[in-house]
């Protein structure tokens, strides 16, 4: 297959308005700090994370993806939190 020697630039930019994400900080709870799975520490908790070598105990994946619900909200609606 041949390939193109020469592409295009796109004729529009992707968006009519600028694009522009602001709000209040918000402060997530890490929850999974003090959590056990059979008898020893998730990698949540700092210790863990640390004799694994990590700089710090990861955030679980719930906490980050709560900080996408007001935006999530005022795109879908209440639909967001129904499907």
């Amino acid at each position: 297959m041949r390939r193109p020697t020469e592409v295009a630039p796109m004729q529009q930019q992707p968006f009519d308005t600028p694009v522009t994400v602001e709000g209040p900080e918000r402060a997530p709870r890490q929850m999974l700090a003090e959590q056990t799975y059979g008898g020893h520490a998730s990698l949540h908790d700092e210790s863990t994370a640390d004799s694994l070598g990590l700089s710090g105990a990861p955030i679980e994946g719930p906490t980050h993806f709560s900080q996408f619900d007001p935006l999530a909200h005022l795109l879908w609606g209440d639909a967001w939190f129904e499907r």
